[in-house]
């Protein structure tokens, strides 16, 4: 993935962004499960002080209960 390339801390805040905004496509496409997971990723990989990380944590309470 062309966000892994450059300083460690800098692709890993690529990453985690790139994470995000693919689980939200994933989302718009009606994938749920795809999007319960990538959130939950996101959530995992990357640290409180990320934007996404919020982000990612705000979407999951809006997504469906099973």
């Amino acid at each position: 993935m062309a966000a892994e390339k450059g300083v460690t801390s800098e692709w890993l805040k690529r990453d985690c962004k790139a994470r995000f905004f693919l689980t939200e496509f994933a989302g718009h496409n009606g994938q749920t499960e795809q999007v319960r997971e990538g959130f939950r990723e996101v959530a995992t990989r990357c640290g409180p002080a990320e934007v996404v990380y919020s982000a990612a944590a705000a979407e999951q309470k809006l997504l469906p209960r099973r």
